[in-house]
């Protein structure tokens, strides 16, 4: 009827029209946003947090939440290692600001995601030394699937590729401290803050010279006596304090080229030093202390 009273709809009655949407997500924006938290995780030192969020923005990091039944999960990995060893990744972990099970995720997740090798395993050089355990916890999901693709890494390499070697390999790498007995390659490489290294080098640059001259310079002076490494028993110290002094620095790797003679030379005043000290002293300690203490480092 034309003049029908018109009846109120109730507020919540549909319109006809389409209800608006919040705004859509671009793609990516997700991984982007995963990507970020982790990076602030890790700022705040929440590294367990961070190195979950990570595995998830991994290749095939989905299977973690696929698998419900596991998920969450973390699995123990004991790792016998030396006490002077132990030592010292630990003022190293200190002093970067990091911990081993966060490397050792890394760790597992390059392997299954680069088919990363670990180098040959040590013999059974220093067995007189003391011994202490490395714990470390790992997704046990990660670690499944790691486990599985060993057998072929081990064929590939010609040697039995182990959990603990691969953990252990790792986070020595990552932290810059040498295991006893590691053979040099063509190269050296020094693990230190990407910062200082900058630093190095333009000090370097304005005395015309390069870092690697001035390590080399060092570590002669060292073996004919005229460089006191007491210095080094100082940076310990002070590392072993848990300053973390470079914990929100990225840590980069330079590399020296191999001079048998002088390398050979530098690794037995490396034990020298070691059994003087009463710690494990490695050739990569020395070159950083020489660096620091002719480069200096940024304010």
């Amino acid at each position: 009827m034309a003049n029908a009273p018109t009846r109120r709809r109730p507020p919540n009655y549909p319109s006809g029209r389409r209800t608006q949407r919040g705004p859509r997500l671009v793609a990516g924006s997700i991984r982007d946003r995963l990507t970020s938290a982790a990076a602030a995780l890790r700022e705040s030192e929440h590294f367990d947090e961070a190195s979950a969020v990570e595995s998830v923005l991994a290749p095939r990091g989905y299977l973690l939440l696929q698998r419900t039944e596991q998920r969450g999960t973390a699995s123990p990995l004991t790792i016998t290692i030396t006490e002077d060893l132990k030592q010292a990744l630990t003022a190293a972990g200190e002093e970067f600001g990091v911990v081993f099970s966060g490397l050792a995720e890394e760790a597992y997740r390059k392997v299954r995601d680069e088919g990363w090798v670990p180098p040959r395993p040590l013999s059974n050089r220093g067995s007189g030394s003391k011994r202490a355990v490395l714990n470390v916890k790992v997704d046990s999901v990660l670690r499944s699937e790691v486990r599985e693709l060993l057998p072929a890494l081990s064929e590939r390499a010609g040697f039995k590729v182990a959990e603990g070697n691969l953990v252990l390999s790792y986070i020595c790498e990552e932290l810059g401290v040498e295991r006893p007995g590691t053979p040099f390659g063509e190269r050296m490489p020094i693990r230190v803050p990407r910062v200082l290294l900058e630093h190095w080098k333009e000090q370097a640059g304005a005395q015309g010279t390069t870092v690697q001259q001035v390590a080399e310079e060092g570590i002669r002076d060292l073996l004919d006596g005229s460089w006191d490494p007491s210095v080094l028993n100082e940076r310990t110290r002070g590392a072993r304090s848990g300053s973390g002094q470079w914990s929100e620095a990225d840590r980069q790797s330079f590399f020296m080229s191999n001079d048998p003679e002088l390398f050979a030379a530098l690794r037995a005043k490396a034990e020298e030093l070691s059994r003087e000290f009463g710690f494990l002293v490695y050739p990569g300690a020395v070159v950083r202390a020489i660096l620091t203490e002719r480069l200096g480092q940024p304010e």
